[in-house]
């Protein structure tokens, strides 16, 4: 973990069962312009990496700022594909290993929790 980030995993129980796990993070923000973001997708489709995330999750919201207009090109899959707005929904069964959102899952299975920047990601991918 790098420096002056504080990450803690919050859960909700509602009537004693888990429904849902979302990874916060104190994040900084990403002194990259759209062409080095750009860069960075680009590897991070060749390694493979995919960001998986829930509608309803704020952090996912504040992952995808980093990326802004080119968050449509990164590896994305969406747990909750009936989120209504108001409920939750089912979640899909490509999720079923995912505990906290976002999630970076990596070719090899690694599974990383938590609103990664930019150059995080690529430092965690590999890229050069």
């Amino acid at each position: 973990m790098k420096p002056g980030f504080l990450e803690t995993l919050c859960s909700t129980l509602i009537a004693g069962t888990l429904t849902f796990s979302c990874v916060t993070s104190k994040y900084q923000k990403s002194t990259l312009n759209q062409v080095q973001i750009q860069s960075i997708i680009s590897c991070l489709q060749e390694k493979k990496v995919v960001m998986y995330g829930a509608a309803w999750c704020s952090n996912c919201e504040q992952q995808k700022e980093y990326f802004g207009e080119s968050f449509s090109s990164v590896p994305y899959v969406e747990c909750y594909e009936d989120f209504d707005g108001k409920k939750r929904g089912k979640k899909n069964e490509t999720c079923k290993e995912i505990s906290a959102y976002p999630a970076w899952v990596f070719f090899d299975g690694e599974i990383v929790y938590g609103v990664k920047t930019p150059e995080e990601l690529a430092d965690l991918a590999g890229c050069g």
